[in-house]
């Protein structure tokens, strides 16, 4: 003989559908994930005949598609500066002067927070600190072409080796005065360190008012730059 049993327990379980306290969880609710951004900082060193200048390049961007209302980067307690779009890349970028920071050169922001404060709508966020790790102090030296010298349509150029301890490269632009603007006709690929010289590959037309800077970069994207060394050009010394 089989006996079955059953057994009826009340409802009163408020998580029990059939009970008559049972209360419906609310939706469930994703937030939005919190938006990353990427940033950069680079010290920009460039010589000058008179008072060399520094700066500090800051740019950030969105790690995904997103729309952004401002930017701002901020040095330690100072006067937090706007950053402005550049809609070609979707990064945002300021060149912060040594006026910001209070000093002729840049050796005292070394170490120093950078925070970007980023701003879309009623919500901000804060990115930061960022650091700069390096400030380089010596300028690369252009030998020739150098003071005016007459060249070819395709010149040849050379300059000193830069003496750092840290990985480099070079790389080299072309430039040409006109009366109310300076154009770039030709911009060289990054070169390793133990490049010497280089030929540029486009030809440049006649003209007296040439020059050239050479620019060398670390491995976080500092920079230092040259003097403009100027030169001519004659079509007819072509050796091409």
């Amino acid at each position: 003989m089989l006996i079955g049993w059953s057994c009826s327990a009340p409802h009163d379980n408020p998580l029990d559908p059939a009970s008559p306290n049972y209360t419906a969880p609310p939706d469930s609710v994703i937030p939005d994930p919190v938006p990353t951004f990427s940033t950069r900082l680079r010290s920009v060193h460039t010589a000058r005949t008179t008072n060399d200048t520094y700066r500090v390049s800051v740019e950030l961007w969105p790690d995904s598609a997103m729309s952004l209302d401002t930017v701002f980067c901020q040095y330690r307690d100072n006067t937090p500066i706007g950053l402005r779009l550049t809609p070609a890349t979707g990064r945002w970028t300021a060149s912060l002067s040594s006026g910001y920071f209070g000093s002729d050169s840049l050796e005292a922001v070394l170490g120093q927070p950078f925070n970007f404060i980023v701003q879309y709508a009623d919500t901000e966020w804060t990115c930061g600190p960022k650091y700069v790790f390096r400030v380089i102090d010596e300028s690369p030296v252009p030998l020739d072409p150098d003071s005016s010298e007459v060249v070819g349509s395709f010149p040849t150029l050379s300059w000193q080796p830069f003496g750092a301890e840290y990985p480099i490269r070079y790389q080299i632009i072309v430039e040409h005065r006109l009366e109310f603007s300076i154009e770039t006709l030709w911009t060289s690929d990054t070169l390793l360190s133990s490049a010497r010289q280089i030929q540029v590959t486009d030809s440049l037309p006649d003209d007296n008012d040439f020059h050239w800077i050479l620019f060398v970069y670390d491995e976080f994207g500092n920079s230092s730059s040259s003097l403009e060394t100027s030169f001519q050009v004659v079509a007819e010394e072509d050796s091409l």
